[in-house]
């Protein structure tokens, strides 16, 4: 809204200029040149409102606002190497990419029939090249009626969290690069027809074409879905994968499928398993505890703490879950007083919860797990926790040989609960990682370093 504007033929008065422009066109047959008051601080060009003003100074000289708001913030930055200039829109970029940076990106236009046919192209055209796009934001429709939507490559731009922040970065780090990719899909889907006109700007910047990068594609999680709605086992869908024959048209992001895909994909179209007791994987635990302490004598579980629950010995951030069958107890009686083992399993969830499993060799000189204990950490604290409920089960075991890791709090704990035992062992993993570790401290070429390694690993199994 502009301050009060006086007409210079009939005094009349207006408060917009716009409404003052219409009006001396209207009665006095006259075209008033509006008033270019508003100046850019930056090249002095003149504006008649603050809107036309505003969007030139973010259009042509935001790079140069070192005052603006993480709101006004540009979320298309240069990907090329360490240049870190923002752009207004994908075609300054990709004009900057070329000018500044000499890096042509291909365009490539493609016409469809329909919008299916657009989607299967898209899907096979991912899964051959290793990328995937998605889209930004809703659809729009253009000014003679036809639909307009974008694809972006789904590693531009930045992680954005969600929820209450407690989800974990994937161990390979988030799929985002923090800039803008010049590769994108720009859509146009005719009112009239359904044909799709696509242009595909093809060229990545910014990041490497990896397989494991991507997400299955629809098609892939659909089908996957419906064997396990038809019961079919984990195990069973990991091996028909792992056993198919691969070839350049097979491999795809399905050939890396791990468990934690089959969960995802089973949480996404609501395929409970049996364990499973609500969605809240919290309440789940709780209620399938509670189950299974209705059960009496034949309760798996020796002891249970959840978070946020305080007890003397624990904090109350502490998890902890101990559970051993009637079985288990009567293998750890029968051979534990020979060897113990225990092995620790991490980074399988993603709450930080660590899996560690009590192992017994049987008369037939095969591992078996004889207890097993879910912690939130790791340190005689709760190790000695973890001993002491397997103790109050079974009894003391008198141990010939107890083998761990190379940290000590296994030992030091079993010893302290337990009492004493004659040997203790490393396991064969961790004595090769020691050893190569080592290596560098021999002095020589590297023909001796391996010499070396190889007549230990002779050693290790005579």
């Amino acid at each position: 809204m502009d301050t009060a504007i006086k007409c210079l033929y009939c005094d009349k008065i207006f408060a917009q200029r716009k409404s003052l422009y219409v009006h001396c066109r209207k009665f006095h047959d006259t075209y008033v040149v509006p008033v270019k008051d508003l100046q850019c601080g930056v090249c002095q060009k003149g504006f008649s409102t603050p809107k036309t003003l505003s969007v030139h100074v973010k259009k042509f000289h935001d790079e140069i606002n070192t005052n603006k708001t993480k709101k006004n913030q540009m979320r298309i930055i240069c990907p090329y190497d360490k240049c870190v200039v923002e752009l207004f829109t994908f075609v300054k970029q990709r004009q900057h990419l070329c000018d500044v940076h000499g890096f042509d990106v291909e365009l490539e236009n493609i016409n469809f029939c329909d919008i299916s046919e657009f989607d299967s192209w898209k899907r096979e055209m991912e899964q051959r090249t290793s990328t995937m796009y998605i889209l930004d934001r809703a659809a729009s429709e253009l000014s003679d009626g036809n639909t307009r939507q974008f694809y972006y490559c789904h590693r531009s731009y930045s992680y954005r969290k969600q929820g209450n922040n407690v989800r974990e970065i994937k161990s390979m780090g988030s799929n985002k690069i923090e800039r803008a990719c010049p590769s994108l899909l720009k859509v146009t889907i005719s009112k009239f027809d359904g044909k799709v006109s696509t242009s595909f700007w093809k060229t990545h910047c910014g990041h490497e074409l990896e397989i494991g990068r991507i997400r299955l594609d629809d098609e892939t999680r659909t089908i996957i879905a419906g064997k396990l709605k038809e019961g079919v086992t984990f195990n069973r869908v990991l091996d028909a994968i792992r056993e198919a024959e691969i070839s350049p048209d097979t491999f795809n992001r399905s050939c890396l499928l791990e468990r934690q895909d089959l969960y995802n994909i089973a949480r996404a179209f609501n395929i409970d398993y049996a364990t499973k007791r609500d969605s809240n994987d919290s309440i789940s635990v709780k209620l399938w505890v509670t189950e299974m302490k209705s059960h009496e004598a034949e309760c798996p579980v020796l002891y249970y703490k959840n978070q946020n629950e305080s007890v003397s010995y624990l904090d109350k951030a502490d998890f902890a879950l101990v559970l051993m069958t009637n079985f288990q107890a009567q293998q750890i009686i029968k051979f534990g007083s020979e060897k113990i083992c225990i092995d620790g399993t991490h980074g399988t969830n993603a709450y930080d919860i660590q899996l560690y499993t009590l192992l017994t060799v049987d008369e037939f000189g095969s591992g078996c797990p004889v207890a097993f204990c879910f912690l939130n950490r790791s340190d005689e604290l709760i190790f000695r926790q973890f001993f002491n409920v397997v103790k109050s089960k079974v009894g003391q075991i008198q141990s010939k040989v107890f083998m761990s890791d190379d940290a000590p709090a296994f030992y030091n704990v079993w010893s302290s609960v337990m009492g004493a035992v004659t040997h203790k062992l490393l396991c064969t993993w961790h004595i090769d990682r020691n050893w190569r570790q080592h290596l560098n401290k021999i002095s020589g070429v590297t023909e001796k370093k391996a010499i070396v390694y190889k007549t230990l690993r002779v050693l290790l199994h005579k």
